[in-house]
């Protein structure tokens, strides 16, 4: 998907990938079939799922994703429910070395200004 995107001058461990509801699950998709010794930069996760509740990973594949990932959520989320993003999170602690799970009161599925504040900080820790 974004191996266009890589080259000498810019390289994988300079590039996130991320996305907000259908566009979140497809990034943890991608981040779970990715090498998981070559990380990205990070991967957002807001407002979102895996689909079919479980990650698209080899069988017996005991290597940690390498990749950080900032997974946020609304806890009034009225389309996909803060129950669901924990069992997100549940799964993404498993499998990625670095998950941050930021759960936000009051949020329904959209961002607010302290999501979006989480999210600056997470890209300027990440491609410092």
């Amino acid at each position: 998907m974004f191996l266009d995107e890589v080259t000498p001058d810019i390289p994988r461990k300079r590039i996130m990938i991320g996305g907000f509801s259908q566009g979140g699950a497809v990034a943890l998709t991608t981040i779970t079939r990715e090498t998981k010794t070559d990380p990205l930069a990070g991967c957002l996760a807001l407002s979102t799922y895996f689909p079919g509740n479980k990650p698209a990973t080899e069988e017996g594949c005991e290597t940690k994703i390498l990749t950080p990932v900032l997974q946020c959520h609304g806890e009034d989320d009225e389309l996909i429910s803060i129950e669901r993003g924990q069992l997100t999170a549940d799964l993404l602690q498993s499998l990625v070395q670095h998950h941050t799970f930021m759960k936000f009161p009051y949020m329904g599925h959209e961002c607010n200004q302290d999501e979006l504040a989480c999210i600056k900080e997470f890209i300027e820790d990440k491609l410092r």
